[in-house]
């Protein structure tokens, strides 16, 4: 069993190909289940964000859409609390990270333009960074490039509230490096993708804004989509939770970020974004289909959800007090975008709720004796060391993860058992009838345990 992938990944939780007459019929399914169940479905979105804003738990915007239809959108909270301004679905919000799924599909459509290689080293625009015959466009992509990120480091908030020159990052990203061995393993910076941004700049002979005009937002009428945009009447204050009330946090200029977190939108923007990418409206099937290749938890400016055995693919964000999740579920052709500008709560909890909402799937029982016949310790035999624990709370079976950690399972019914992960493939436990033993699956990965 590979500990580190399945523990590590578990903690962390802070193309499929079918007949296509099969594949017609299971969302012709979903969307008559959807279409009738959709009044409810809202009145059960409305209770949840009602009861978020009366606890003082989020501010923001959430829009779903089905088959590129809006079927949800509301948005609670405000703009500037000193003010009492409320805030609307048309209300901009910084979402930060998210912001490199767009620089991922502008490397792809230059790729698909033939003005750069997936395979191409970096050296040529970048010959002062250490190891750039060996970094290639796609390490910067799915952050295996070994460049740490220069928004790790402490000294990053004495200077990000205050606007930086491409000069100025390329110096402070050469720093970083210089102090830390280059690691082929993964490891999520966002000097990637300021350097991705600056490649786009290169090739194109402009500057990322026109760029992401020209190739996205103007072709596909995304109004409400900017970049770099740091002052605007429109754009909320953002928060945190302190002493019982909001407190206004500073607000780091967008020319540190630039690529890797520089746009700013409106929810229902970003799901038209996700829609328009998934529907290969900005980049080929095959262009995508390279996207959605997760390798060592990353794709190409995606990163991959699964929820009840679905998967979507999409990106977080996180800048200041904002605060942002976005992911298309292809199967079902659902895109649902949440963006905030203060959260006393994580917002991918809130995400999952309205997800399992949506899905209304139907929860399987077990009794309690049978639960315990599956709790204890399990180990892998090729290795005494690997470890999973299982016990059982509330009815529920629980696992424990390092001693420490604890994920409650859901039952998918013959003895199975899924773990759900944000930024991991789910995990999937089947034990056997006398619970002496299980199989354990992840992605491609197959294991089995003994109980000791």
């Amino acid at each position: 069993m590979k500990k580190h992938a399945i523990y590590t990944m578990s903690i962390v939780c802070l193309l499929y190909s079918c007949n296509n007459n099969v594949t017609k019929t299971k969302q012709q399914k979903i969307t008559e289940i959807s279409t009738a169940t959709l009044p409810s479905f809202k009145n059960k979105i409305d209770s949840l964000f009602t009861s978020l804003e009366q606890k003082n738990e989020f501010m923001g915007s959430i829009s779903i859409s089905q088959n590129d239809k809006v079927i949800y959108q509301n948005t609670i909270g405000f703009e500037d609390i000193a003010t009492s301004e409320k805030a609307s679905n048309a209300t901009y919000y910084k979402i930060g990270s998210i912001s490199k799924t767009y620089t991922a599909a502008l490397i792809l459509k230059a790729i698909e333009e033939q003005k750069i290689t997936l395979d191409q080293s970096i050296d040529l625009f970048f010959p002062n960074i250490k190891e750039a015959k060996n970094i290639t466009i796609k390490n910067l992509l799915n952050h295996s490039s070994g460049i740490p990120s220069y928004t790790k480091y402490s000294n990053f908030l004495s200077y990000h509230t205050q606007p930086k020159t491409k000069e100025e990052l390329l110096t402070l990203i050469t720093q970083v490096q210089d102090k830390h061995y280059t690691n082929p393993k993964a490891e999520y910076s966002n000097s990637n993708y300021v350097l991705l941004t600056f490649i786009l700049e290169k090739i194109y002979q402009s500057d990322f804004k026109t760029i992401l005009s020209e190739k996205i937002t103007a072709p596909l009428q995304l109004n409400n989509t900017y970049y770099l945009q740091n002052n605007s009447p429109d754009i909320v204050q953002s928060y945190t939770y302190n002493n019982n009330s909001w407190k206004e946090l500073p607000i780091t200029d967008l020319t540190n970020a630039l690529g890797a977190g520089g746009i700013i939108a409106t929810s229902t923007d970003v799901n038209n974004f996700l829609n328009a990418l998934f529907n290969q409206k900005i980049i080929n099937q095959n262009s995508l289909g390279q996207m959605q290749q997760i390798e060592q938890g990353f794709g190409l400016g995606l990163v991959k959800l699964t929820l009840s055995s679905r998967s979507s693919y999409g990106h977080h964000g996180d800048i200041d007090g904002y605060s942002a999740s976005a992911f298309y579920f292809p199967e079902e052709k659902l895109a649902i975008t949440i963006t905030s500008n203060a959260s006393n709560n994580n917002i991918d909890t809130i995400l999952n709720k309205v997800l399992k909402l949506y899905f209304n799937d139907p929860i399987l029982s077990i009794s309690t004796k049978e639960l315990k016949k599956f709790t204890g310790t399990y180990y892998n035999p090729k290795d005494s060391t690997e470890e999973s624990v299982f016990i059982t709370e509330n009815d529920k079976l629980v696992h424990v993860i390092q001693n420490e950690f604890k994920r409650v399972l859901i039952y998918k019914g013959n003895r199975t058992f899924l773990l759900e992960q944000a930024y991991a493939e789910a995990m999937y436990f089947t034990f056997s009838e006398d619970g002496k033993s299980l199989s354990i699956k992840q992605g491609n990965y197959n294991g089995t345990a003994i109980k000791k």
